[in-house]
């Protein structure tokens, strides 16, 4: 284990850049991770695991580089104000959708990564198949998305595509499509089916109409003094409710 003794080392630097960028986290298939229970969930992806303590507790890969850091440069490169004290830059994962996929989420242009975690996590929670990220939405590997997800997008399958490729996934698996849209019908009319996509649109101007017109639009009843649901909190009632 090597010791390092300044905020302004290279690798300290790096690594706060990883975190940040996008465009870095995609050029390297890197993402940095941090608090001791998502590195022990992930020790066989890690490359570089930083640790306040003197000596590690993981089973790392031999390839892997450790570093003897202080608290600060765990609060610098990690964002978080009381980080638990070990970090790690660990292989970004490569996923595929099941062969056989019955239930599917799909993200159009979500871009609040606290958002995109939360409804990762709780698709996994009531054992949906996979994600399908449209549009412009932002990149699961943010650092705000990981810690919102809880790991969960470690564990799910997640991929990026555009609208045709979803279309030929949607007809390969003979899936039917359902939009959540304040205009649609309440959910208590929507028939549950053997194998389905659900859809949910940006914050803040929900599906498209390209997307609209791929399937049925559905809606959660609520009460008439409110407009509408955050996206992860509709999401969470939809995702239970056809799971």
């Amino acid at each position: 284990m090597r010791t390092l003794s300044s905020l302004q080392h290279p690798l300290i630097k790096r690594l706060t850049a990883l975190r940040k960028e996008r465009k870095m986290r995609q050029q390297e298939g890197s993402v940095v991770i941090e608090g001791k229970k998502l590195v022990r969930e992930n020790v066989r992806l890690v490359r570089t695991l930083l640790t306040t303590s003197p000596s590690t507790e993981f089973s790392l890969p031999e390839s892997a580089e450790v570093y003897a850091v202080s608290p600060e440069m765990i609060q610098k490169i990690s964002g978080v104000k009381s980080p638990e004290g070990v970090l790690a830059e660990v292989k970004m994962p490569s996923f595929k959708l099941p062969a056989r996929l019955q239930r599917l989420l799909v993200l159009e242009n979500l871009n609040d990564p606290g958002n995109l975690g939360t409804l990762i996590r709780t698709s996994l929670a009531f054992g949906w198949d996979g994600v399908f990220l449209l549009g412009n939405c932002c990149d699961p590997f943010n650092d705000k998305a990981i810690r919102a997800s809880k790991g969960a997008i470690f564990k799910l399958p997640i991929v990026v595509g555009d609208l045709e490729s979803l279309k030929t996934l949607l007809i390969d698996h003979q899936m039917s499509v359902f939009i959540a849209d304040l205009e649609g019908k309440k959910i208590g009319a929507i028939p549950k089916v053997s194998k389905m996509a659900l859809v949910l649109g940006s914050e803040a101007h929900g599906p498209s109409e390209e997307v609209i017109s791929i399937g049925e639009r559905l809606t959660i009843p609520i009460s008439s003094g409110l407009d509408s649901l955050n996206v992860a909190v509709a999401g969470g009632i939809l995702l239970h409710y056809f799971q």
